[in-house]
């Protein structure tokens, strides 16, 4: 086992970056690090505010990651291990005294599959950051269908990753009697980025021919980037007052989001882990996601899946949910599926991977 003559640097994804789920992902895992643990990581960044949580411009973030954050490391005391906590930031480990081991987490490789909006040099980029994956004593996979894809696309040996899922923070309020929303209106949630991936363009067409089929009325509610001007106008036309963006959210604001809707609808092309699906179940919230990726290891039989290029499939999805037997039998099963997994057993999985690195398990 561990213990705590071996010192362990928690090196997050820099705040100028700007990505809340990698900001979120720290937060949550640090916030599990208890007194009597074998081991006691220390992050580098103190505790940062969300509201402080900004993208830099193009030259911040190149200063940042270049030179700020490297040779900051540099003038730290030496540790024993050094764990990288995003795949994007797997550059960092040229920059890691000699001698010392070291392990980054690997969420995604999804430039390298599915480029979506990316320009080749991003690509390239991307690429190129993550090569130094390679060097690293061990690598944590957030789902077996990463670890798969790191080994389909990086050529790096299985016995060198370890998977160990993301967890998922309980919700602070009861959600054992959630009940579904009024008789007349259906409440839809969507959640994270718009990139092409996420596949939000299918939407419209099923939630046209989930009204055509006798559906309720729909409130469907967005919380994340904004859509592109034509998805919201095509929303719109079919729900009127009804499309509802958020934006950005807070972590409180998330709690709201999730409380106030009756099923969330992912129908992503492609996702390294799917925390989202997690999210809603542990809150009481029927799930309907697409059958790709890593959706289906995550949500196990707790969610209904559907095919992302079908629009009858989605719609059909929420015809079956807006029944509350079957909404309150999802509920259920949601809530014992989540109870898998959590940020403390996150936290203990990576203790044990850094017991192999460091040659004590």
């Amino acid at each position: 086992m561990g213990n705590k003559s071996s010192s362990v640097l928690l090196l997050p994804a820099h705040p100028a970056n700007g990505s809340m789920s990698m900001f979120r992902y720290w937060q949550l895992l640090a916030g599990q690090i208890r007194g009597e643990d074998s081991y006691a990581p220390r992050s580098f960044f103190f505790d940062v505010d969300e509201s402080l949580l900004q993208r830099g411009s193009k030259m911040r973030r190149a200063w940042t990651r270049g030179i700020h954050y490297p040779c900051s490391i540099l003038r730290q005391p030496k540790c024993d291990l050094y764990h990288v906590l995003d795949h994007s930031w797997a550059d960092l480990l040229r920059w890691i005294p000699s001698g010392a081991k070291t392990v980054v987490t690997v969420h995604d490789l999804i430039p390298l599959r599915f480029a979506g909006e990316l320009k080749q040099k991003q690509v390239e980029r991307f690429r190129k950051r993550v090569s130094y994956l390679r060097k690293a004593d061990a690598l944590i996979a957030v789902s077996e269908h990463t670890k798969n894809e790191i080994i389909d696309i990086l050529s790096i040996a299985p016995e060198k990753i370890h998977v160990v899922p993301n967890g998922v923070k309980p919700a602070k309020y009861d959600v054992t009697c959630k009940p579904l929303g009024g008789e007349e209106v259906l409440r839809v949630g969507s959640l994270g980025s718009v990139l092409k991936r996420k596949n939000l363009e299918i939407l419209p067409a099923a939630i046209e021919q989930y009204l055509e089929k006798g559906g309720r009325k729909m409130e469907l509610v967005r919380a994340g980037a904004y859509v592109s001007k034509q998805l919201a106008e095509e929303f719109q036309s079919i729900l009127g007052s009804n499309f509802i963006e958020l934006g950005r959210v807070s972590s409180s604001e998330l709690e709201e989001f999730y409380k106030d809707i009756d099923v969330l609808v992912v129908p992503s092309l492609y996702e390294g882990f799917g925390l989202p699906l997690l999210e809603a179940m542990a809150r009481g919230v029927p799930v309907i996601a697409s059958n790709t990726t890593s959706l289906p290891e995550v949500g196990g039989d707790a969610v209904m899946y559907v095919n992302p290029h079908g629009a009858n499939d989605i719609a059909q999805a929420l015809l079956k949910i807006q029944d509350s037997d079957v909404h309150l039998r999802m509920m259920r099963n949601g809530l014992k599926r989540s109870q898998n997994y959590s940020w403390r057993a996150t936290l203990e999985g990576n203790y044990a991977v850094y017991d192999k690195v460091l040659g004590r398990s």
